[in-house]
């Protein structure tokens, strides 16, 4: 990105220019730029929250305990914007060792090795690096095997 003053050398600016009415027009395309879009993005994740609530509600109240895989911003903001605490989930995992000995921000639950997966063996494991899943499932194979499920929350809520 360039700034410049609106008196200044302009050699960038039909160039520049360019690139940003393209830019535009891809978002035009993808209907962004349209106040509907962003209704529905937040119909999408208000129905989530709720069909995730309710089944993380259920499986607290029949005692399963519930790990996060992932202490990225694209999971922890997920966490404190449906307000799933320490009353929900037990504790937070991330191969990242610069995030283990932590606490994510707002929720502050604990943020272990992913080798926490199998010495305390929750039922579920809340997957919100669902991207990655393919390379995840391949890391915790040994917790899969012996049971461990993971909840997908993105496309579709599921339990694999």
């Amino acid at each position: 990105m360039y700034f410049q003053r609106a008196d200044g050398d302009l050699a960038l600016q039909a160039e520049g220019g360019g690139r940003v009415h393209a830019l535009l027009a891809e978002e035009d395309s993808w209907e962004v730029s349209d106040i509907d879009y962003y209704r529905h993005f937040v119909e999408k994740v208000d129905r989530l929250r709720g069909k995730l609530s309710g089944l993380l509600g259920e499986l607290h109240d029949q005692r399963h305990k519930i790990a996060v895989y992932g202490a990225s911003a694209k999971s922890v903001t997920p966490l404190n914007y449906f307000g799933f605490g320490a009353g929900l989930i037990d504790f937070v995992v991330d191969r990242s060792d610069v995030n283990q000995g932590r606490y994510t921000p707002g929720m502050h639950l604990p943020i272990f090795d992913p080798e926490r997966l199998l010495q305390e063996m929750p039922a579920y494991g809340l997957l919100h690096t669902w991207n990655f899943m393919e390379e995840i499932f391949s890391q915790q194979s040994a917790y899969r095997s012996q049971d461990g499920k993971f909840i997908i929350p993105i496309p579709e809520l599921k339990v694999i």
